[in-house]
């Protein structure tokens, strides 16, 4: 197999499937010679295809339960296995067997490999009795329920997935709006009276009240009493009228009289004659309460246990188990998605910081650690670990900026659209009696991350069409309607010629490929415009021509158009005019939507950086000054998105890690606070409360040659500091050094990116000392103010050190707030600002910008105060 720029890689020797070989050897002997297709990109299309087309589920996990994709499954010796089988009788995908070993999953494999001790899967959920499966909607659900979820779900207009709008909670069920309940006897629906709840017959106080599933039905609605013996012999559905009580602990059975309380249902004791108000997340049986249609005999709920499934796995191996129960739920999906957000948050603030910033006084441990609550104060803010929420957006587009400033503007942009017919996946969905990919977002979610996976290679692998892929970047994100499709850049080893690239023309060969081809272009990439989206502007306002250029006149040779705005591709018959761009081996493998453009101009870098680094929308007005209250309060998540987050999978990733730089001054520089312990047992009047961050790393970086003239941007990025040796990859091993507190130094094989605040003259002494810090190598904050600085101002010292002469600094803001893809109009109202500070004057900042070469005037003089704020 070839790459993209001509040239044998290391799977060119790579032996084809037969049937493969076939159809690349079929392909390649119907290419006329005058062909611009690439016999060696046509067997790479072919061969991402057919594996492709393998994506299905094998088979079951042995142990856990799990749904088995190609690339999750793995095999261990029957006689190995340690943990208990789960049953795969009710479905038609089972556990396989090969050569005297079964099949499990990655994780089970490990466990199994490395724990002797039973590990518990919260397998223990009992089939759902007919009765129950009979109920179609959660108006049914609640009457069974003890508690319930309260949320706001919607669908917008048209083929669309289901959405969670703000926050999500749960509670009791009032007593006083429960109606009657349906059951089930001899399969036939009838009618009871009125009921409190249900219980499984065993003690009431200890466990969780249930409801058992057998085979026929028992509905206690009579005065008298029945015993325990009886009970245990009936194999019906036990659902107690109103009128049960608590049994006599010295008896074996149940008193019928007094209408039963709500205790009866809570894990915790409560006084006589109470009733619970709420429910809580560490409730032991929470989903049983909450989905009794789903943990029919009130078993199967997560608790935190030393040896069983973190939250999070819980979740995840719910979705993907073979019994659909949990999967095909709307409301169990957004339920744990919430929950696993919330269980993020809760973990994130044992990790308080605080600065010394608008503070007469250094902090000392006394003030921070008086109390828990004065201690945990410092920590309610909202991780940029938090899919979805502003600040994970925000870092991630920050991030994209300072990639791009690093690597240069990327070769190519690349979308890719999900596809609701393709093939493997209606026939995944055609295990259900509505297979529609809406209505099974978990199914149609995992098989779009799996497609992805398998097309990496061919789009930024050592197999890419394009040729060798230097760097890439993308970002998932949902459609309005909640479909999944991908954003990518990618920069390239080598340029290569947009049209060995790229096409924007209906395939008229008449070999086998192109006509497939050309069935797909028609199917997949002409653009029908729609009044609504295309004929509007940026402001929202109706215009006459569709803003994404279509359609576009014929030519002849890839180019800018007239107005040299646009990259227009070749287009020389009138039924291209409408063809979306596209590269045909990525359109023949993917079977969907594509779109891919060659990166021409900063401008358009600009507007990529924007449009694929984008906050997701949320709705609401933001009036609270808590962020994380915000953020559950104002969120918009579609169920492929929430289905993503469950499973783990993530939304962007990149071949480089971008870091960002503390340069805030010493005296608000905000740091993380020792453990709370620590801080107790410290005096008093002690300021040391801080843990080492970079900059003590910087400080007390070793004392060899190649360290002393290192800047402390160019240490955090260049080298890797350990604790400990065993953490020490074994290639670096043998070279390590030590710093001054005995910290092992290695340096890294790939430099990350860093990324600093954007600050100008008008930040004062900010700005001067990040000019400092990322400029000039120091051992101690004070050395950085020299004997000869006679202001003892950071400005002063930057010009003693020859950063800038008297005018320069305005020439790394301007050329900074062009490389961070600030737009004519915010570059002029910075120098606006700068006027009226008297910073410089017009003439100064009109030969500066226009060096600049922005594409466009810049127009600072006439900006209104209005328009400053």
């Amino acid at each position: 197999m070839f790459s993209g720029g001509g040239k044998k890689n290391k799977d060119s020797k790579r032996k084809l499937p037969f049937e493969e070989q076939h159809h690349s050897k079929k392909y390649k002997a119907s290419l006329p010679e005058n062909c611009l297709l690439k016999p060696e990109l046509i067997s790479s299309a072919i061969h991402c295809s057919t594996q492709i087309s393998c994506l299905y589920p094998k088979g079951v996990c042995s142990v856990c339960g799990k749904i088995l994709y190609p690339d999750d499954l793995s095999w261990i010796k029957k006689e190995e296995m340690k943990f208990l089988t789960v049953s795969t009788t009710t479905t038609s995908l089972q556990t396989l067997e090969k050569e005297a070993k079964i099949s499990v999953c990655k994780q089970c494999y490990n466990l199994t490999k490395s724990s002797s001790t039973a590990f518990n899967f919260f397998n223990n959920f009992s089939v759902i009795p007919q009765c129950i499966g009979a109920l179609r909607n959660y108006a049914d659900y609640r009457k069974l329920s003890i508690g319930t979820l309260f949320c706001s779900t919607f669908k917008p207009p048209g083929y669309t997935y289901t959405h969670l709008q703000g926050k999500l909670s749960f509670g009791i069920v009032d007593t006083q709006r429960e109606e009657v309940i349906t059951t089930c006897m001899e399969h036939t629906c009838q009618t009871t009276k009125k009921i409190s709840g249900h219980f499984q017959p065993k003690d009431i106080q200890s466990s969780f009240p249930g409801i058992p599933f057998k085979t026929n039905n028992v509905v206690l609605k009579t005065k008298g009493s029945i015993s325990q013996e009886a009970l245990d012999k009936s194999k019906g559905l036990i659902i107690p009228a109103d009128n049960i009580i608590q049994p006599n602990k010295q008896s074996d059975h149940y008193v019928l009289g007094n209408s039963i309380r709500r205790e009866v249902h809570s894990t915790t004791v409560l006084p006589a004659n109470t009733q619970p108000d709420r429910l809580y997340s560490s409730d032991n049986n929470l989903e049983a309460k909450i989905f009794p249609h789903l943990f029919p005999d009130g078993s199967g709920s997560w608790s935190r246990q030393k040896n069983g499934f973190t939250l999070g796995q819980y979740h995840k191996h719910r979705l993907l188990h073979l019994d659909r129960r949990w999967a095909n739920d709307k409301l169990y999906l957004f339920f744990a998605f919430d929950r696993n957000m919330k269980e993020r948050i809760l973990n994130y603030p044992n990790i308080p910081t605080m600065s010394n910033a608008n503070r007469p006084a250094n902090v000392t441990a006394k003030e921070v650690s008086n109390t828990k609550n004065s201690y945990d104060k410092y920590s309610k803010v909202l991780p940029a670990t938090v899919t979805g929420s502003k600040a994970f957006w925000r870092k991630k587009w920050l991030d994209l900026v300072a990639m791009v400033r690093q690597l240069g503007p990327a070769d190519l942009f690349v979308t890719l659209t999900a596809n609701d017919s393709w093939k493997e996946l209606k026939t995944i969905l055609s295990q259900y009696d509505n297979p529609q990919s809406i209505l099974h977002p978990v199914d149609t979610t995992e098989y779009f991350f799996k497609r992805f996976n398998s097309i990496k290679p061919l789009l930024f692998g050592s197999s890419s069409v394009f040729g060798k892929v230097k760097d890439h970047w993308y970002r998932i994100e949902a459609q309005n309607r909640g479909a999944l499709h991908v954003h990518c850049l990618i920069w390239l080893e080598r340029k290569i010629e947009s049209e060995q690239l790229i096409s924007a023309q209906i395939p008229t060969q008449t070999d086998i490929f192109s006509k497939q081809l050309a069935t797909m272009v028609r199917d997949f990439q002409i653009h029908n415009c729609r009044p609504n989206r295309c004929f509007r502007s940026a402001k929202g306002l109706a215009t006459t021509q569709c803003k994404y250029g279509f359609p576009y006149k014929q030519r002849e040779t890839d180019g800018y158009d007239e107005e040299g705005m646009r990259y227009e591709y070749k287009r020389t018959s009138i039924n291209d005019t409408r063809v979306v761009p596209y590269n045909p081996y990525i359109l023949y493998a993917w079977n969907a939507h594509i779109n891919v453009q060659q990166v021409t101009r900063s401008g358009l870098e600009r507007y990529l950086v924007k449009y694929i680094a984008k906050v997701e929308p949320t709705f609401g007005l933001i009036v609270k000054d808590n962020p994380v209250q915000n953020y559950f309060e104002s969120r918009l998540v579609g169920a492929p998105e929430a289905v993503a987050s469950i499973l783990s999978h993530h939304f962007v990733s990149g071949t480089r890690q971008v870091i960002f730089v503390d340069t805030n001054l010493p005296s608000e520089r905000s740091r993380v606070l020792k453990s709370f312990s620590s801080l107790k047992e410290a005096a008093d009047t002690d300021t040391d409360i801080y843990v080492d961050g970079p900059r003590e790393f910087y400080m007390e970086r070793p004392n060899d040659d190649l360290f002393t003239n290192l800047t402390f941007p160019q240490y955090v990025t260049d080298f890797e500091i350990f604790t400990s040796k065993s953490k020490i990859p074994k290639s670096s091993l043998n070279s390590l050094h030590l710093d001054l507190k005995g910290r092992f130094i290695v340096q890294r094989n790939t430099k990350l990116i860093p990324r600093f605040r954007f600050l100008t003259p008008l930040d004062g002494e900010s700005f001067y000392f990040q000019t400092l810090l990322s400029q000039v190598p120091y051992r101690k904050e004070e050395d950085l103010i020299s004997e000869f600085n006679m202001s003892k101002s950071y400005k002063e010292e930057c010009y003693i050190h020859a950063l800038f002469e008297t005018d320069d600094a305005l020439d790394i803001v301007f050329r900074e707030m062009k490389e961070r893809n600030f737009d004519a109009h915010q570059i002029g109202r910075m120098a606006r600002k700068l006027l009226i500070e008297q910073v410089t004057d017009e003439k100064t900042l009109k030969k500066k910008i226009q060096g600049l070469e922005l594409g466009e005037d810049v127009d600072f003089s006439n900006l209104s105060d209005q328009q400053l704020k």
